[in-house]
């Protein structure tokens, strides 16, 4: 195999990886303010 051809793959799965994980961090801050604000408006208290 080619070496250039293993850089160009190697380059475009380590890509992948990293916008994966933004995707997963996104998703967690937003699940966490979801909660802290449901938390704040004072959700599932009974009145």
């Amino acid at each position: 195999m080619n070496a250039r051809k293993v850089m160009v793959i190697a380059k475009k799965e380590f890509m992948d990886n990293v916008r994966n994980k933004w995707l997963i961090v996104i998703t967690a801050i937003f699940l966490i303010m979801t909660i802290a604000s449901s938390i704040a408006a004072g959700g599932g208290r009974n009145r």
